[in-house]
């Protein structure tokens, strides 16, 4: 018999305090398989919060010098429900996205961000990648990295992109709900909310399982303006929800 989490690879019963609780896998399952469920769903403000990750830069005083440059990376996270949602439609655009890259040639050279290689950690990924060059002999490598990618991707590019995997110019109402959900997201800074409740960061769920109730979220976040747009300029999808590493590689 096929492991709960076989079964269903999309779903993890985070612990992690939000505006909602989690829910069982049984009726996460009932909620997000339903087309009719998406497309009616009012989905919540992510939570955000900036991620400092250390790293040493070299500095102009002189050569082997280096200096402190923390990396602020702005992190947002889904409410559960949200998050089941994303999580779900992940899944179901990874079946097609393997399948895709597999008919044109392109399932080896994509190595990251993949369901395949998910379990795979950034060690064994890069010796996969020295491997490959290794059998090339003579041959130049091109290194880079991309700032800010998520906050720069283009609507209308992903749009095109989700249509494609789903063979169809116009998405099903559910698809289109999430991809709006995605590229109309809107989010609270976790410090303002935490102030605003008296809670500590990040909040603990023996204080509370949740945030607030529905009317306090209605009195005291959404009249209180904290919920800000996510994005501008028709670019731009949260880092931190679980459908984002999708495109990525696509």
């Amino acid at each position: 018999m096929a492991s709960s989490k076989s079964a269903h690879p999309w779903y993890i019963k985070k612990r992690y305090v939000h505006f909602d609780v989690p829910l069982e896998l049984s009726a996460a399952e009932a909620y997000v398989t339903n087309p009719d469920n998406v497309a009616a769903h009012p989905f919540l403000p992510f939570l955000r919060f900036d991620l400092i990750e250390p790293r040493s830069k070299r500095t102009a005083i002189g050569p082997g010098l280096f200096g402190f440059d923390p990396k602020h990376r702005p992190i947002s996270y889904a409410s559960h429900r949200d998050g089941y949602i994303y999580a779900y439609y992940k899944y179901l655009l990874n079946e097609l996205y393997e399948s895709h890259i597999l008919a044109n040639g392109l399932d080896r050279p994509v190595a990251a961000f993949r369901s395949q290689r998910e379990r795979s950690d950034n060690v064994s990924l890069a010796r996969d990648v020295f491997s490959f060059i290794s059998t090339l002999g003579q041959c130049d490598v091109y290194a880079t990295d991309i700032t800010g990618y998520y906050d720069h991707i283009d609507h209308g590019l992903l749009k095109q992109s989700w249509g494609r995997l789903l063979s169809t110019d116009k998405l099903p109402i559910d698809h289109f709900k999430v991809l709006t959900a995605l590229t109309q997201y809107r989010y609270v800074r976790l410090h303002k909310v935490c102030n605003t409740f008296n809670l500590p960061i990040p909040p603990k769920r023996y204080i509370s399982p949740r945030i607030c109730t529905p009317r306090e979220f209605r009195e005291r976040i959404v009249k209180s303006g904290l919920i800000k747009p996510g994005t501008r300029n028709k670019r731009g999808i949260p880092q931190g929800s679980a459908i984002s590493p999708c495109w990525t590689s696509a």
